[in-house]
């Protein structure tokens, strides 16, 4: 993902707005504004080519950041598709900008693991689905989806306090998979403490190290006693597929890498599944409005 996230390092806002200019002139289509290449690999599939021409920000700052050019320069028919982040990004006004679709969960990929089967879909084509959902069943989870927000909710929790306390701890890539305790239904809690505490700033460390410890541990462990489904709205596409691989790895077996599990899935997602999602409905309201069908598929009756 780090390697992805560099190749568009240099991109700002005004750069992505000055390849707009340039094409206007001559391109009578539709511009949507995405923030990343994991969108694109979900979208790239049902967007029609002849109605609609993506670009990539590199990141939601930057996506936003050309709504507002475009809007300041009333250039017509652009829009964009941004994370909705509620962990960080709760009070971004931004997001109302004309034009601008937020996703209702975090981002983009934790819309796609929620659609109805697709995570079991994934989860049978990797393993004995059979096995697998009579495990699942076992240990109290009706779909697979619940049980990857089970493995996820704690590393959730503690994303979401440490960006609300201020505290600078950074989850991106929690080693999730390391953390899984095979045969459970979760974390291993006290390894979880450890690897998040390796991770603190060494502005949170000294003599407060022992209360931020009993606060990471707090978190971790208080998910216990609350529903993973709480978590929903907060849970990252990365984290989910980091748990959906720990769950895959637990079968036994060979499992592919993540990122060709998260290709996959991305992959995976028919034309009537990406239309369940809303966000993906108001975005296509948003365009129909303006008298373009982007997709390359009928709408789904």
């Amino acid at each position: 993902m780090s390697s992805q996230s560099n190749m568009f390092d240099g991109l700002t806002a005004d750069s992505i707005y000055a390849d707009m200019m340039m094409l206007r002139p001559q391109d009578t289509r539709a511009f949507l504004v995405v923030e990343g290449v994991e969108d694109v690999r979900t979208l790239d599939a049902h967007i029609s080519e002849e109605a609609c021409q993506l670009f990539i920000a590199g990141g939601r700052e930057n996506a936003l950041g050309v709504i507002e050019i475009v809007v300041q320069e009333s250039m017509e028919n652009v829009g964009a598709l941004v994370d909705a982040d509620h962990v960080k990004r709760s009070f971004d006004v931004r997001v109302e900008l004309y034009g601008v679709t937020s996703t209702d969960l975090n981002d983009l990929d934790s819309e796609v693991l929620h659609v109805p089967h697709l995570p079991d879909r994934i989860c049978a084509s990797h393993v004995d689905g059979r096995g697998f959902r009579e495990k699942l069943t076992r240990r109290g989870f009706a779909t697979a989806i619940e049980a990857i927000e089970n493995v996820a909710c704690p590393v959730t929790a503690l994303r979401y306090n440490c960006e609300r306390y201020g505290i600078g701890l950074s989850t991106k890539d929690f080693p999730i998979v390391a953390l899984y305790a095979r045969g459970e239904v979760s974390l291993d809690i006290n390894k979880s403490k450890r690897a998040a505490i390796a991770r603190l700033p060494v502005s949170a460390k000294g003599e407060s190290t022992s209360l931020v410890e009993e606060w990471i541990e707090s978190q971790l462990m208080g998910t216990e006693f609350v529903s993973p489904g709480s978590w929903r709205p907060y849970h990252n596409g990365h984290h989910l597929f980091s748990a959906l691989h720990a769950l895959l790895k637990s079968e036994g077996g060979y499992i592919p890498k993540i990122d060709n599990i998260e290709n996959s899935v991305r992959g995976a997602v028919s034309w009537p599944e990406l239309w369940s999602i809303a966000c993906i409905r108001r975005l296509s309201a948003y365009f129909e409005a303006l008298g373009f069908w982007i997709w390359r598929h009928p709408k789904p009756t």
